[in-house]
């Protein structure tokens, strides 16, 4: 890692609590960072899956053919762990065939060092569809309808009186 890279380098998490987990959710600069460890590799992606922002951290890890995978839990989007390329499964032949829609996902650098794991934000201009979550546009949308969620749970007497 150069020096320039070396400022830039976030600490994330130690080694050793991403093999116990799997998985971990951080925020480096207000974008949410998913990290994942799976078969020995340790990497990182953008946490709002590229289709309509569904939360990856509760997502299960899954083998689609040679590609390893985080299923978005909405509507089971596969992306791959090491690229970020969407995986689309053909389940209806047998052998299941799975082909790749192109790299969706920005996928973030993950560096090893003194038992530590750190990540470094991707911040090439090259677009990515799950970059639209981190957009002023989105952020703005998305506080409008949490406002919206409280005040119905609110209405329904849904929210716990504290």
């Amino acid at each position: 890692m150069g020096a320039a890279q070396e400022k830039e380098a976030v600490l994330a998490c130690s080694k050793e609590d991403l093999i116990a987990v799997g998985k971990k959710l951080i925020n480096i600069k207000g974008r949410e960072i998913l990290l994942f460890h799976y078969k020995g590799e340790f990497t990182a992606m953008d946490q709002f899956c590229f289709h309509q922002g569904g939360p990856l951290i509760a997502g299960d890890i899954e083998e689609m053919g040679k590609y390893n995978c985080i299923v978005c839990p909405w509507h089971n989007y596969g992306l791959c762990l090491t690229s970020g390329e969407a995986i689309y499964g053909y389940t209806g032949v047998d052998p299941p065939v799975y082909k790749s829609l192109g790299k969706k996902q920005r996928m973030h650098q993950v560096h090893e060092r003194d038992g530590n794991l750190y990540v470094i934000l991707n911040t090439d201009p090259e677009k990515h569809e799950s970059d639209y979550y981190y957009t002023e546009k989105y952020q703005s949308v998305r506080e409008e309808n949490e406002a919206r969620e409280w005040a119905l749970q609110k209405r329904l007497g849904l929210l716990s009186k504290r």
